[in-house]
């Protein structure tokens, strides 16, 4: 085997988060990859303290360098099979998303993914949470605050007060970093998109170009990494919490979506999108309300949510529109004929995402359904709303609303026994207690609200 200090071998538990096993090189022979290792199951989704060790296999075509490793180290990706070795562990998420793949292409279909990722690089958050003491503070360098902060050695005296969009690089204190971050990017093997600075003071987004799911999923998982480390190694600290700042823009994660008949891309037909497209745009606005339990899996979510759409309003579609939930985005080659799924997140597990909306799509197509929204056109009004004119096929408002969504609407997840009801409950019970946790402690805000009642 090459040489090397370490074996790195990653996995995925089922709140999205990328874990590793770590081997001296010393310990890892060709039996490792050939017959797997046992291991820990205790995490967050799959087993507790007492029960059966899983089974870990690392698959030697997807080694990838690591550009955050300082070390010498090799990295691999693990499939995750049951204490038996007889199949995959039905709660491991890139399986369900390999599985669902696997099947639709027994039927005919291939997918190809490319997901935009937006983020936050911090100089400090701090935060606490007692029975007594709640607060969040947030230090960044492009905010209006820090105008006339002469500590902060990259104030440069400019306050950003119009749009953030694709600043020039005087004003634009994260331009550096982020193009670290696409460097790392390309060491790692990784094809980047886009590079750009987001709405938001010090948010940037990058975008990765399409590929098969499970490979667009292991790459948003590889960036989440890299751009940690980049940060940290900068004094910074990036973070892909969906709204972080209140009043500021969101951050999301687009997923862009296509559907392929051999090399013939299904979205496309004559100059336009093909009804084939609309069949699926129609099953993604069917399930919107339950898929929020997977896109947006985090009360946080629903902040974000809030400020980006009229929650009270129902789900939407539109060309080239990005007040729409569904964008259908112009495109020139019909190869990029696609849909963009823009109400998700980064809190999401990547791979339950991208699986929950491949088949939400392929219901809308096996039942030939159409959208019952007409098109979005022109941008959305904001503003105060009234909830109780919610309209019933409108996204949830709060994450015991996307619970509940899933709870009455999780059949389609279950076509090729992809999602099974074991997995499915799983994830509600992390849900819940999410949601539970949240409403045990008061907002700072409700003192401004009801101290003087």
């Amino acid at each position: 085997m090459t040489e090397c200090d370490f074996y790195v071998f990653w996995f995925t538990d089922l709140t999205g988060r990328w874990q590793q096993h770590r081997f001296s090189s010393d310990a890892v022979d060709d039996a490792k990859f050939e017959h797997g290792f046992y291991a820990s199951s205790m995490m967050t989704g799959w087993r507790q303290f007492g029960e059966s060790d899983l089974l870990f296999k690392p698959c030697r075509n997807t080694e990838f360098k690591d550009a955050a490793e300082d070390s010498r180290a090799r990295s691999f990706i693990s499939e995750v099979w049951d204490e038996q070795g007889v199949g995959p562990y039905g709660r491991d998420p890139r399986g369900i998303l390999a599985k669902t793949m696997a099947a639709a292409a027994a039927d005919g279909w291939q997918f190809q993914v490319g997901p935009e990722i937006e983020g936050y690089l911090f100089d400090e958050v701090r935060w606490g949470l007692r029975a007594n003491d709640c607060f969040y503070s947030i230090s960044e360098p492009e905010g209006v605050e820090n105008a006339r902060e002469s500590s902060n050695p990259e104030n440069r005296g400019f306050v950003l007060t119009h749009p953030f969009h694709h600043l020039a690089p005087t004003t634009d204190y994260g331009l550096k970093i982020r193009s670290q971050m696409v460097e790392m990017m390309i060491r790692s093997g990784m094809r980047p998109l886009h590079c750009l600075h987001e709405a938001g003071p010090s948010q940037f987004e990058i975008g990765i170009m399409h590929d098969d799911p499970l490979k667009a999923g292991d790459s948003v998982q590889l960036f989440k990494r890299l751009a940690r480390a980049c940060g940290a190694k900068a004094g910074k600290i990036a973070t892909f919490m969906p709204m972080p700042l209140a009043f500021g823009p969101g951050s999301g994660m687009h997923i862009n979506l296509s559907m392929w008949e051999g090399t013939k891309n299904a979205f496309y037909a004559d100059g336009s999108v093909s009804k084939l497209c609309m069949n699926a745009i129609a099953g993604i606005m069917k399930h919107a309300r339950s898929l929020a339990a997977f896109l947006a899996p985090t009360s946080n979510s629903y902040l974000r949510l809030s400020h980006l759409y009229r929650n009270d309003l129902e789900v939407t579609y539109g060309f080239g529109n990005r007040s729409a939930h569904i964008r259908i985005p112009q495109v020139v080659d019909p190869a990029e004929a696609r849909i963009e799924i823009r109400f998700g997140d980064p809190s999401a597990n990547i791979y339950l995402a991208i699986a929950a909306v491949m088949l939400a799509a392929l219901d809308g197509v096996e039942n030939d359904l159409s959208p019952q929204a007409d098109e979005l056109k022109g941008p959305v009004a904001y503003g105060p709303r009234d909830i109780r004119l919610s309209k019933p096929n409108s996204l949830p408002r709060t994450l015991e609303d996307a619970i509940l969504a899933l709870d009455t609407d999780k059949e389609f997840l279950q076509r090729y026994g992809a999602f099974s009801a074991e997995t499915i409950e799983m994830h509600q019970q992390i849900l819940i207690r999410r949601a539970n946790a949240q409403s045990l402690y008061p907002n700072p805000r409700d003192f401004l609200e009801v101290l003087d009642c």
